[in-house]
């Protein structure tokens, strides 16, 4: 038995050396390498499926800031730049950008909620940060004298 390989540039594999011709025709004739990875991918008519659906070089954006990045790298991508905080709008708070958009659409639709202002359990009003502790105080002592 022939041991001996050789090595196919075209699909990437080492072939029997006594097939080698044989396999060369049918692997130049059929065999497409992608323009953007170099790797084999079947059938010359599959090769646009390829690069167009499942090729690792694919480019692809950020879901959170449009970055185009090779479909290999940007799950690690995502992930980091998901984990990053802004602020929000509404209430000022830093949020993770993966939860940004749930926050402002709850916040949005959070009419007691308002930059600077909190609200008072008691009274059921929102006073401006400053004031709040003064009102705290008013509260405290008009309930402590009565």
């Amino acid at each position: 038995m022939d041991d001996k390989t050789e090595y196919c540039k075209n699909c990437k594999r080492y072939v029997a050396a006594n097939n080698f011709r044989i396999h060369s025709v049918h692997c130049e004739r059929n065999i497409r390498l992608c323009t953007r990875c170099s790797e084999p991918d079947g059938k010359k008519w599959q090769i646009e499926k390829h690069i167009e659906e499942m090729c690792p070089k694919k480019r692809v954006s950020c879901e959170y800031c449009e970055l185009e990045l090779p479909l290999d790298e940007i799950e690690e991508h995502t992930n980091a730049c998901g984990s990053r905080t802004e602020k929000c709008l509404k209430c000022n708070k830093h949020i993770i950008i993966r939860d940004l958009k749930e926050h402002t659409d709850f916040c949005m639709n959070n009419e007691t909620f308002s930059p600077g202002l909190l609200a008072c359990h008691f009274c059921e009003q929102n006073f401006p940060l400053m004031d709040f502790q003064n009102m705290l105080m008013h509260v405290y002592i008009g309930k402590k004298s009565a």
